[in-house]
């Protein structure tokens, strides 16, 4: 089943992540959330949740029935497992050493340090997250890019979302403080590199040594769509971007809102309070990785804006 690929990718590209974010306490509550045995009992805690609520929500059913039928799993929909084996060629780049593989006929680069099973497994999960059907796919509906917009990707990883939109895009701005995605993104968009710009920050809502705002780093200039998935900040970039949120007319937004409890309504409070028009991503996510999930387990993967 395409777990085994979903505990992989979390476990690897993030790990130094959660050892950041997460006291040794919470590290050891969230391995044992992580472990078979503790994702089966989220199951089942799951499953009796909506059994008992008796919703007539379709999309909560359709949760109900793919766990009652298979493994837990952070998105609890059956298109996930055509993903396990999607063919994926790794190739090497003897210039650098770095392993890439062609992303609708582009070079995308991942770190050195990853071995090629984990790329191909990183590369199927990011794939399934941008899957039509998927909760966690960024552009939909309103929310679109526009020949010539300039974008913002925060919290890009190996930025297949801006990989994408290169050709249409007028310009894209990639943010990711990691350091081990530096010099990939650097080999991946290095054909176009008049036109994007690879910021090894992370985005807040103040500035320091190894942080920007949004406000801070584009001033008065155009931003047309932002692209915020951030661990769990996106509550924090987003009060770093108020001049943005304020001044801007046709700014589109998609912004994550499943890696912790109440940033939904959170976010969208913020988007509301500067006229935003938004709605939240069809289905649910089961973040397991928190290792505070409570009752009602489920959350929106992301909040869809407009103006």
């Amino acid at each position: 089943m395409v777990e085994t690929n979903l505990r992989s990718v979390f476990t690897f590209p993030i790990s130094n992540l959660f050892d950041r974010l997460y006291s040794e306490r919470d590290r050891r509550r969230l391995n044992s959330r992580t472990s078979s045995t503790g994702k089966e009992r989220l199951r089942r805690r799951t499953i009796d949740y909506l059994q008992e609520l008796n919703t007539s929500d379709e999309e909560k059913k359709a949760v109900l029935e793919h766990l009652v039928k298979n493994e837990l799993s952070m998105y609890p929909y059956a298109f996930m497992e055509e993903y396990q084996n999607l063919p994926v060629v790794v190739e090497t780049d003897p210039r650098n050493g770095l392993h890439y593989v062609l992303h609708n006929r582009r070079r995308l680069y991942f770190p050195g340090d990853m071995d090629q099973r984990q790329v191909v497994s990183t590369y199927r999960f990011f794939n399934a997250e941008q899957d039509v059907r998927s909760p966690h796919r960024y552009l939909d509906g309103s929310v679109q890019v526009w020949v010539g917009d300039t974008v913002v990707d925060v919290g890009a990883a190996e930025a297949s979302f801006s990989l994408d939109l290169v050709e249409k895009a007028g310009r894209i701005v990639i943010f990711e403080g990691d350091p081990r995605w530096y010099e990939a993104l650097l080999c991946t968009f290095r054909p176009w590199q008049t036109k994007v710009e690879i910021v090894p920050r992370f985005v807040m809502d103040s500035m320091s040594k190894t942080s920007t705002t949004l406000d801070e780093y584009f001033g008065n200039d155009r931003v047309d769509l932002i692209k915020i998935d951030a661990e769990g900040c996106e509550q924090r970039i987003l009060h770093g971007a108020e001049g943005i949120l304020r001044g801007s007319n046709n700014l589109r937004l998609s912004v994550c809102t499943y890696h912790t409890a109440g940033a939904e309504s959170e976010v969208q409070r913020i988007l509301h309070d500067h006229h935003f028009k938004s709605e939240p991503s069809h289905g649910y996510v089961i973040f397991y990785f928190d290792a505070d999930l409570t009752a009602p387990y489920m959350r929106r993967a992301l909040v869809r804006a407009w103006k």
